[in-house]
């Protein structure tokens, strides 16, 4: 239920966001419908409006579908198919949501064919000459100042936790968590990247006068560039607040997990007037357009949305419907990237097996001569009965948290820190049980239990 109630929170208002942003964008503006150059006068055309009101019916239908999918992981009880509900989800969202636009895509070439709005098989392109490469937004200095920041809380972590005193010796946890600390401050060096990224992009040609097309891409260029500050510095508190709260370890992983739901609301809201300043830019500079094809056509775009045009040694390109750039696949890295993409497409249903496979797995006990066998997928434990020390079958388990493994409802295993002193321990369990056997092997600490209590307490007699 904790993963279902995570997901809700962290994941669901986010993809709603993205719901109601892809509808706004897909929607015929700017010369474009639906992927395809369309001129103004065009665009008026009765069959292009039935396009888009098929379009937008089911648009909303899908969105409903989606919005009502993810719901159905309350009713299952296994946390690894909870997990494969939230997971396929994105990707059905995605998929719902896009098809409707594919499909009008495919109708508004017909149309154009049909028509002969296909003037020109080689159309021309406009390219912005006057200050060109001057359009820049993005100073260096600004960013850097959150980035130091961040990265003094993890010289912070770091540094506490190589020094020994009788903080550290107690709370031990330090060294395996400063990673999340330094992994969080990492993001402010991929905002930085991705800032500079866009803001290098050539400037777009919306019209003959070249005023108009730098004024235009400064408008855009200052309003991502102020998105990307603003979450930079919201992940510089963020990292704060990971790196003060890992001193006090209770209060750590409700920090990093509340911090997370928070923090993806804030980079969430912070998108929105994004959208709302893009859109008042497009609507501003409306009039001046005065120069539809820009430099690409129909032919390049699969589906409207994948580039893919060889004659063009750009890798990267402003995307045509929406924001931001996209890559384009007809290069060497935009099919290295390609191929990433499909690999990690096709691996992500194994994964999502192989997590259901080892949830539906029952662990067991076994003396077999001289030595305790723990068994799960394979035999993950073998102890010599001779060296088991301290052995004790008890009914309660100590407050952990996970630094390496497994944790389900019907399965916890892996290395784990004790809450409050900091020590390792290894656990191989099912924490539904009511047994469990507590014993020490060359002084680290064991918690195991069988397949049920009767497994468990015969083991431990059998040991005894």
């Amino acid at each position: 239920m904790i993963i279902n109630i995570i997901m809700l929170i962290a994941m669901y208002p986010m993809m709603m966001a993205v719901c109601y942003f892809m509808y706004n964008i897909m929607k015929p503006k700017n010369g474009l419908a639906f992927g395809c150059t369309i001129s103004a006068v065009r665009m008026k055309d009765e069959t292009l409006k039935e396009i888009e009101r098929q379009w937008e019916a089911e648009m909303k239908r899908n969105m409903v579908i989606t919005a009502l999918l993810p719901f159905t992981a309350f009713f299952v009880p296994y946390v690894s198919i909870q997990i494969t509900i939230w997971t396929l989800w994105t990707f059905v969202l995605i998929v719902l949501l896009e098809w409707p636009f594919i499909k009008a895509n495919a109708k508004v070439k017909d149309v154009k064919r049909g028509m002969g709005w296909y003037d020109k098989e080689n159309p021309e392109e406009f390219i912005e000459l006057k200050a060109a490469g001057e359009v820049r937004r993005v100073k260096m200095g600004t960013f850097m100042v959150p980035t130091l920041v961040s990265m003094l809380a993890v010289v912070l972590v770091y540094g506490l936790a190589f020094v020994e005193n009788d903080l550290v010796k107690q709370v031990g946890y330090v060294k395996d968590f400063a990673l999340i600390i330094l992994m969080l401050a990492f993001l402010n060096v991929l905002f930085l990247w991705v800032a500079q990224w866009m803001d290098r992009q050539k400037t777009e040609v919306i019209s003959t006068q070249s005023d108009v097309n730098i004024n235009y891409a400064r408008a855009k260029k200052n309003i991502w560039k102020d998105f990307w500050l603003q979450s930079s510095w919201v992940t510089t508190v963020y990292v704060w607040v990971g790196a003060i709260t890992l001193i006090f370890y209770d209060w750590f992983d409700f920090a990093i997990l509340a911090g997370c739901v928070v923090y993806t609301f804030v980079v969430m809201v912070l998108f929105i007037p994004v959208m709302r300043k893009i859109r008042e830019v497009e609507t501003c500079y409306e009039k001046e357009r005065d120069i539809v094809v820009a430099g690409d056509d129909d032919r390049y775009w699969i589906c409207g949305l994948l580039y893919n045009n060889p004659k063009d040694k750009h890798t990267m390109v402003s995307q045509r419907v929406g924001m931001g750039t996209t890559i384009n696949i007809a290069t060497k890295a935009g099919k290295v990237w390609w191929a990433v993409t499909v690999i990690v497409m096709l691996s992500l249903p194994i994964l999502l097996g192989w997590l259901i496979f080892e949830e539906f797995t029952p662990i067991s006990l076994s003396i077999n001569e001289d030595e305790l066998h723990a068994n799960h997928l394979k035999l993950e434990y073998e102890l010599p009965i001779e060296e088991i020390e301290n052995l004790e079958l008890v009914d309660a388990l100590p407050k952990t948290t996970k630094v390496v493994g497994s944790a389900m409802d019907s399965l916890v295993k892996g290395t784990y820190r004790i809450k409050g002193t900091g020590e390792k321990c290894i656990l191989f369990l099912n924490p539904e049980n009511e047994k469990f056997l507590r014993f020490e092997v060359d002084g680290q600490v064991y918690y195991m239990s069988g397949f049920d209590d009767e497994e468990t307490a015969q083991v431990y007699e059998a040991i005894k």
